[in-house]
């Protein structure tokens, strides 16, 4: 009886260090190439767990802001875009399906509060109890411009530039 405790015990372990080696491969070996993956969405719904800044003109109207996600949604927070298509060619867009574009894309460690500098702030901000809203975003555009050019172009293609 003794032999066959043994034998077991024996083969216990191994199957404890063929784990260990299974879960080393997968988790340390391959962390990459399985965050990388297509089909791996974690990472992508992190994302939207949080409200990024908003996006504001130089006279105060917002373009883009985060709003609360419908409560059957996959997501916490969604962004919204106030003033529609008026300035789509320079916010671009923000969502789960299709991913960013434009300043969305560029400017989204800004927007979701992930540089180094609004990172150390968050932490002064724990002793000082500061609530700035360090993730917005502050255009040179203003809308009421836009809107004028928008209007003086009317169904034509081109630009119009303001000096």
């Amino acid at each position: 009886m003794n032999s066959k405790i043994r034998q077991l015990a024996g083969a216990l372990i191994a199957l404890y260090v063929v784990l260990f080696a299974a879960l080393n491969y997968w988790q340390v070996d391959r962390t990459e190439e399985l965050a990388s993956e297509p089909g791996n969405t974690r990472a992508l719904i992190r994302q939207f767990d949080t409200p990024r800044g908003p996006i504001v003109t130089a006279d105060g109207v917002v373009v883009a802001r985060s709003v609360q996600a419908p409560g059957d949604s996959d997501v916490r927070f969604i962004r919204t875009y106030p003033t529609g298509d008026l300035f789509a060619h320079i916010t671009g867009y923000y969502t789960f399906g299709l991913g960013s574009s434009q300043l969305e894309q560029t400017k989204s460690d800004v927007l979701a509060g992930d540089t180094f500098t609004q990172q150390v702030r968050a932490l002064d901000d724990l002793f000082s109890r500061n609530t700035d809203d360090s993730g917005s975003l502050v255009l040179t555009m203003r809308e009421d411009m836009q809107a004028v050019a928008k209007f003086l172009l009317g169904p034509r293609e081109g630009s119009i530039v303001l000096m």
